[in-house]
């Protein structure tokens, strides 16, 4: 029977050494398929301010039609055929790149795999026995692939978010200088609370995958058909339960914990981005009803800094 130690594996690298480590084995293991997400990502965060002003000169161009009265053909319907072009890109985009997930999902599992257990077939007995080993093997156990490219595709859909922020904040400096400057500052709390709950959770993974080890271990003891017998012969039945109910509800406490706190943060980053733009959007339709701001400029400063929020909102994800 394996000793149970109740401490931790011991303390792992920082989380930007994970992310560091997590983007070289995704680009030793298939660097085509990384660079095509990178590449989908990108053009993804950039057709969002694209469509705002697209859909920004749509709606000018109407306003202009029904004002003056214009019959014939006119370029709104150009202007159509490009919100619709710009729609199915977007379409096609998310398309390739689901399917360039799943691509690399697989090539890093089967890279990770081999890796680890090429290593663990050069260890001798004694470095099998030692704690931080056991758990790189629990997690190798448990789609490595998966973990790695959730890595790097959170790393990467970050690198898009501030992309897209970037490209919307100059839509909306465009409009409205000192309003876009209000709205930058108030994306601060949800960068500050998407990198403490980061720091956390890299920090629990690590606890998380010791005590599920110990946790399967129990049961493994408790249910094997031979092992069983050795356990109720000894009476050991009712203290590896226990243990077993005990690791279970750590873990259940430690998802409890973050879960709290990330509400927590993200309710107030929230607060604090909602506040901001209900402002933004307040000053700039009186500006708007005061003949300063025409309907299409208006409309797209609306439509952008909307989506300013959403793009925001992704950081506490």
């Amino acid at each position: 029977m394996q000793r149970d130690s109740h401490k931790s594996s011991p303390e792992p690298g920082s989380c930007s050494a994970s992310i560091r480590y997590g983007i070289r084995v995704v680009w030793g293991s298939c660097r085509g398929y990384a660079v095509t997400m990178v590449v989908c990502a990108l053009l993804g965060s950039l057709l969002a301010p694209v469509t705002v002003v697209v859909l920004g000169v749509l709606v000018a161009e109407i306003n202009e039609v029904l004002t003056t009265g214009v019959k014939g053909p006119t370029s709104l319907d150009w202007w159509i055929v490009l919100v619709v072009a710009s729609s199915f890109v977007a379409l096609l985009v998310a398309s390739i790149e689901r399917y360039t997930r799943m691509r690399l999902k697989s090539a890093v599992d089967v890279h990770m795999e081999n890796r680890v257990m090429r290593h663990a077939a050069t260890l001798d007995a004694s470095a099998l026995d030692d704690c931080e080993t056991q758990d790189i093997i629990a997690r190798v156990d448990h789609t490595p692939g998966l973990a790695v490219v959730n890595l790097f595709d959170g790393t990467v859909n970050v690198v898009a978010t501030v992309v897209q922020l970037f490209t919307l904040g100059a839509v909306l400096f465009w409009v409205e200088p000192w309003l876009t400057f209000g709205l930058v500052t108030a994306i601060a709390p949800f960068f500050l609370a998407a990198y403490w709950t980061s720091r956390i959770r890299h920090h629990y993974v690590r606890i998380k995958t010791s005590k599920r080890r110990w946790s399967r271990y129990y049961k493994r003891m408790l249910t094997h058909r031979d092992w069983s017998k050795i356990i109720k012969l000894l009476s050991l039945s009712s203290l590896m339960n226990d243990r077993r109910e005990s690791r279970v509800k750590e873990l259940v406490a430690d998802q409890q914990h973050i879960g709290r706190l990330e509400l927590v943060l993200n309710t107030m980053a929230s607060c604090v981005i909602l506040t901001a733009v209900g402002g933004a959007l307040l000053f700039a339709s009186r500006r708007a009803i005061a003949g300063e701001l025409n309907v299409g400029t208006f409309s797209a400063f609306w439509m952008a800094a909307w989506k300013f929020r959403l793009a925001a909102g992704k950081l506490g994800m």
